[in-house]
């Protein structure tokens, strides 16, 4: 797989980089073109180097890896920011009128972030750009099939990296350290939470969401995640 190189590095100057990239997303600019600039590093020629998909201790930070969450903290909390204000002490919903980014900017933004294989893994350790909410205004569940096509599209570059992935304090396999994204939307879509955890096969995704129905179920409309998760305007 080859991943700009402005994921890689010690995880201050990565954060510095991804920031700038960031702030190119939230001006309208397309995720190519905001790292058009930085060369591609083939993850092959750097064997040694960890594939960071969560927020780690500092202590791990001063190592040359792929840190590859800095861009979406930084594009989330800017949307967390948008939806809330602070009235006589509390926090509430600001008007659609007051936020800056739209619903639809912001389904741009977490389109681009699923669109290449290195960049989908900057949510994959974070549900929370997934996650069903019962306020309809921050619920995500339409993201599930669109994120779980990519997923499978990218399946075999990403499963191939290995033993590399770095979710916790040893490095996995990107499935065995999913605790974000993934399965997050395999759990709340039906699958049994063994299954998520410990798939039977786990290098055939595609196969994994057609045994489950995952592609084609109406997600929206589905008695059984409405029963969990029932929406409200």
């Amino acid at each position: 797989m080859k991943i700009p190189s402005c994921f890689y590095g010690f995880k201050k100057k990565v954060r510095s980089e991804c920031a700038k990239v960031a702030r190119m997303l939230l001006r309208g600019m397309p995720l190519a073109e905001a790292v058009a600039n930085y060369e591609l590093i083939d993850t092959e020629k750097v064997p040694e180097a960890w594939i960071v998909t969560a927020n780690m201790p500092a202590f791990f930070d001063n190592e040359l890896r792929f840190y590859m969450t800095p861009i979406a903290d930084v594009l989330f909390n800017k949307f967390m920011d948008d939806y809330w204000k602070e009235v006589e002490g509390k926090r509430v919903f600001k008007p659609v009128s007051e936020r800056k980014y739209s619903k639809e900017f912001k389904e741009s933004i977490f389109n681009e972030l699923i669109g290449y294989e290195w960049s989908i893994l900057t949510i994959c350790e974070f549900s929370r750009w997934v996650e069903a909410d019962t306020i309809r205004a921050q619920d995500y569940r339409h993201r599930w099939q669109p994120y779980l096509r990519k997923m499978c599209q990218f399946w075999d570059i990403l499963n191939g990296e290995g033993e590399r992935y770095l979710t916790g304090i040893v490095d996995t396999r990107l499935w065995a350290g999913v605790s974000g994204a993934l399965r997050y939307v395999l759990a709340n879509m039906g699958v049994p939470e063994e299954e998520a955890v410990t798939p039977c096969n786990p290098a055939n995704l595609q196969g994994f969401c057609e045994k489950y129905n995952l592609l084609t179920m109406d997600v929206i409309n589905n008695p059984k995640i409405l029963a969990i998760k029932p929406l409200v305007d």
